[in-house]
């Protein structure tokens, strides 16, 4: 009889646990998901494969919806009752994305030094395209 394999991810999770982004922003703190989202990486890669670079106009809908997904909704709400420029926004994605960069490649970094890596790519590749799409 086989016996099951059993892994505990949320012991995984919990050990790989990293701290949410404190970012202060006109005054205001705020907390920003500790790790992208996977609906992030997802919908990038799906307007990728849909002919979206970061040379083509993304339309205002896509534009808001990764902007909620990466930094929640009611982030995104209070940075535009903070009245926040589209220059300003677009540095709070930038330096977002590059938290979760360096997280991912520090990650990548990690797990190349164990024998079994996954290739971390696709990951990295995604989340620069993340920070290419652009208002």
């Amino acid at each position: 009889m086989n016996k099951r394999r059993f892994i505990d991810f949320d012991a995984m999770f919990k050990e790989k646990e990293r701290q949410p982004i404190l970012a202060k922003i006109k005054g205001q703190e705020f907390l920003f998901p500790a790790q992208m989202p996977a609906v992030v990486m997802l919908k990038i890669q799906r307007m990728e494969e849909s002919g979206v670079d970061s040379t083509a106009e993304v339309s205002y809908e896509q534009t808001v919806t990764l902007y909620t997904d990466l930094i929640g909704v009611d982030n995104f709400q209070k940075l535009l009752d903070l009245g926040v420029s589209v220059n300003e926004l677009n540095d709070v994605l930038e330096g977002v994305m590059s938290a979760y960069m360096e997280d991912i490649a520090g990650v990548a970094k990690e797990e190349a030094k164990k024998p079994e890596a996954a290739d971390e790519t696709t990951q990295t590749a995604t989340a620069t395209k993340v920070a290419e799409l652009r208002l």
